[in-house]
């Protein structure tokens, strides 16, 4: 079977184009993270409640830094975190981070 180069060209070409387009996608990829499922937890010495923090990205970097499992071409995992834990990070982020506004 005789390829003829423009045919082999033409098939580098279209391979490459969808590589860059993956790429792009993964470059300029966002991050959807919610807060869901609050529960309350009553334990003999103290009470709290518990949400559900789940996060998904086709941010490049997420997903390598993360090395979470790509689910249609997302990054997704989940985690319990307390109510306490939100406000630390509230004041946390009031810290770094002086005058900007902060739900």
């Amino acid at each position: 079977m005789d390829h003829d180069r423009s045919d082999v060209a033409s098939v580098r070409s279209v391979s490459t184009a969808a590589v860059r387009r993956k790429a792009e996608k993964f470059r300029t990829g966002l991050i959807q993270c919610e807060v869901t499922a609050p529960v309350k937890s009553v334990g003999f010495f103290d009470q709290h409640v518990l949400f559900k923090v789940g996060c998904s990205s086709t941010l490049r970097d997420y997903v390598t830094m993360c090395r979470v499992e790509l689910v249609s071409a997302h990054a997704h995992f989940a985690v319990t975190r307390r109510y306490n834990d939100f406000v630390w990070m509230r004041n946390q982020l009031r810290k770094l981070y002086p005058g900007a506004i902060l739900p």
